[in-house]
């Protein structure tokens, strides 16, 4: 063992565990979007393409309000225009949002479980039911694929929306999914 390992704030006998528990809130009266979940058209159609581009955009930046329980996703919230230019993506309905949140150093194997729950959770076919997932790294953390250089301006977020077959279908896919990733201010992109 390296001699700086062995004493000092790194050494075995300062590690510490700390468990994290969820905190689960539930928003009432919010403005839920129904995504479509289409797939991303073909390039050669550019207005098709920004018109998927402005409809993921919506639904992130909902996903986003989401996550930080903003007022804005409030039914009866009316923000002055000349302050706040944010609207809800159409169409939508009013409903219930659980908010389950986890804060922390979460191992991998705890984030992909979280995932595969999430991916084969199956509403009742009446439903306008989709999950959102948003996870935060460490800016500071050096990616492989591909690879960049951490700066003290940079960003590490991912955020995922399932939205579940309903019915599922047999054979098939159990649904649509996108993801959307940003690595620093100019750098994000659509999956």
């Amino acid at each position: 063992m390296h001699p700086a390992l062995s004493s000092g704030p790194l050494s075995a006998e300062r590690a510490a565990r700390h468990p994290i528990h969820p905190a689960i809130s539930k928003l009432q009266n919010v403005r839920i979007p129904k995504p479509s979940m289409s797939p991303r058209p073909p390039t050669a159609d550019a207005n098709a393409t920004q018109d998927w581009n402005d409809e993921m955009s919506g639904l992130f930046e909902w996903l986003g309000l989401a996550a930080m329980a903003s007022q804005r996703l409030q039914a009866n919230d009316r923000v002055d225009p000349y302050v706040a230019v944010y609207a809800n993506p159409e169409p939508s309905f009013i409903g219930e949002l659980t908010r389950i949140r986890w804060t922390g150093l979460l191992s991998p194997a705890f984030v992909r479980a979280v995932a595969t729950c999430a991916s084969t959770f199956q509403p009742t076919p009446s439903s306008n039911t989709f999950v959102g997932l948003t996870l935060h790294g460490t800016p500071h953390t050096p990616l492989l694929n591909p690879v960049r250089v951490p700066r003290p301006d940079g960003e590490d977020s991912v955020s995922l929306l399932l939205s579940p077959a309903v019915p599922p279908a047999k054979g098939k896919a159990a649904g649509r999914w996108a993801a959307v990733e940003a690595v620093g201010k100019w750098d994000s992109r659509f999956g």
